[in-house]
Parts: C-alpha cells; structure tokens; sequence
C-alpha cells in the first residue's frame, strides 16, 4: 500500500510505525471537508468526505482505528487512508462524515481518543481438538501471528492474530476461503 514509508512535510521528517499494534493516544482531532474532496490521498484513493476515513502523520496506511469524543462519548470507526494533520496540536484529521457521527462537525476539532484496532480471524467449528491443532499448523504457515485452538466439548476453533490490520485479516480469510475452510474475522 502507498505511503508507508518516512515522509517529509514543511521540512519535518515523519516516520510511519511498522504496526498499529497498541496504539491508543488522546488528543485534538479536526475534520476535512470541501477543499479535500475529490483530491488524492496518499494511499492513492479519491478522498471523499462522506466516507469514514482519516488522515494520521504516523499509522500505517491502511490502519481501521475507533475514535470517541471525548466530550459527548459518540464513537466511530475510520480507515485511515491519507498522511496528516501537519497541526502540532492536533492527532487525526478525519472526513466530514466522521465529525458528524462524532457531533463536532460545527466546532471544527474535537478532543478525542484514537485506538488502532486489531483483528482476529477465528475458523468454523470443528469436532476435535486433534483436527484444530492440524488445522492450526497448516495456517502457521500462512502468518506470523500466534494462532490457538478454543473451544471445548464437540466445537473447536482457530483463533488467529492479533492481525495489525483488516486487510491482513482479509487477505488470511481469503487463504482459508481457498482451501475450502470457513473463517470470520472478528474486531477486537
């Protein structure tokens, strides 16, 4: 994906993290609108204020994170998909669509908390603790993330990640999907 790498704006030199992992920090988030719509974001897409997205100096691109106001408790879901904000005061820009569901779009900044998500993918149901292990060991081979059997009884599962992003997450569901294997992600 486009912009991952270190960056330089009004001559201040920004380097991405190599994983949202952890990433929970409070701060002052304003908005885009107009003036942006239309334009190119850094990931290469068309910016669209009626989406969720945002734009963040540091989080890998793309990186889903949950953003609440800190005022009013209203909490959203964006995508990060641009760099930005170039405000020293300021943590996230987020589209237009995101202030209103936050209810600061007619204050122009809020106070709020950004947390990175994680993902987990978790297999169908199988019947046996021996099966889930077999299976969890041919999908070690797919990602580094820790995968685990849960469950108990007659229904066992692999439950894999935390994955650092939903298009890992997607990208393993699809390797499941290929060998014929059910598989949700699931949003931690």
């Amino acid at each position: 994906m486009r912009g991952n790498v270190p960056y330089s704006v009004f001559g201040k030199q920004y380097a991405v993290l190599e994983t949202p992992a952890g990433y929970d920090v409070e701060g002052l988030a304003s908005w885009y609108g107009v003036k942006f719509h239309s334009n190119e974001t850094t990931s290469g897409e068309v910016y669209d204020m009626y989406q969720l997205t945002a734009a963040h100096r540091s989080l890998p691109i793309p990186t889903y994170v949950r953003v609440t106001n800190l005022d009013n408790g209203k909490v959203t879901k964006v995508r990060v998909n641009d760099r930005g904000p170039f405000h020293p005061d300021r943590i996230i820009d987020l589209s237009y669509a995101a202030a209103v569901k936050l209810g600061f779009e007619d204050k122009g900044t809020a106070r709020v908390r950004v947390q990175a998500l994680s993902y987990f993918v978790h297999t169908g149901s199988l019947p046996s603790f021996a099966q889930a292990a077999a299976l969890r060991e041919e999908l070690t081979t797919h990602t580094v993330a820790e995968a685990a059997v849960v469950g108990s009884g007659d229904a066992y599962r692999v439950r894999i990640g935390p994955l650092a992003s939903r298009w890992d997450a997607e990208r393993l569901q699809a390797v499941l999907a290929f060998r014929e294997s059910s598989a949700e992600i699931v949003e931690n």
